[in-house]
């Protein structure tokens, strides 16, 4: 598949800055857009910005899942995309592992001071 044939499955109508939604299939619906399993927002940042870095996700900028305008994609970590889930108000409350509290007796996250099993050194 090149960017050309990915593309030309896009709603490009509104303009070059605007949302592309796909009009295949997705994997729900408003979900993100599929060609066999593979999510073609992954798809488009391997054939625009090169292969992932290691763990990496396709980010949209826009919040829009079936958008693949490449200009609204980017390669993160799933903890950046979380972080910024938060900060633009689409994830609200719970935590995420690398957002719990620090544990006061050894420093380490994940835990709390109640449950935690270093020994503390005076």
């Amino acid at each position: 598949m090149t960017l050309e044939w990915l593309l030309a499955r896009a709603d490009r109508t509104a303009g070059p800055d605007a949302c592309w939604p796909w009009t295949g299939a997705k994997d729900r619906p408003g979900g993100y857009a599929r060609v066999g399993v593979r999510r073609v927002s992954r798809l488009i940042c391997e054939a625009v910005y090169g292969p992932p870095p290691p763990r990496a996700v396709a980010m949209h900028g826009c919040d829009n899942p079936p958008c693949v305008n490449p200009l609204h994609l980017r390669w993160g970590t799933q903890s950046e995309n979380i972080a910024e889930a938060y900060a633009k108000g689409r994830k609200h409350g719970g935590y995420t592992a690398g957002m719990r509290k620090r544990c006061h007796r050894c420093g380490g996250r994940g835990h709390y001071q109640k449950t935690c099993s270093a020994e503390v050194r005076s």
